[in-house]
């Protein structure tokens, strides 16, 4: 059995888009300098966002459910709306 090729399927995931190099100047480039220390644990949770949304939509959900249920990311993370524009802007990720 062949399995048909539709366009959801083929849609790559974010991080597939940017890659290493634009997952880190996304997360680098939105945070703060006193948040810069935590950039491991930032890149860390950023990757497993990227790499499980394909679009802006489910990387929105994915960052609020984040949100929602974590206070040490509420404190750490990058802001948000930075990262957001620069990868619809500089990546084109809609």
């Amino acid at each position: 059995m062949k399995m048909e090729m539709t366009e959801k399927t083929m849609k790559k995931s974010i991080y597939c888009q940017v890659g290493l190099e634009g997952l880190i100047e996304a997360v680098a480039g939105s945070s703060t300098i006193p948040n810069r220390v935590f950039l491991p644990y930032n890149l860390a949770v950023f990757w497993r966002m990227f790499r499980d949304s394909k679009d802006l939509q489910e990387l929105d959900e994915k960052h609020n459910d984040k949100y929602q249920h974590s206070k040490i990311f509420r404190m750490l993370k990058p802001s948000y709306r930075e990262m957001r524009s620069m990868l619809a802007e500089k990546y084109g990720v809609l």
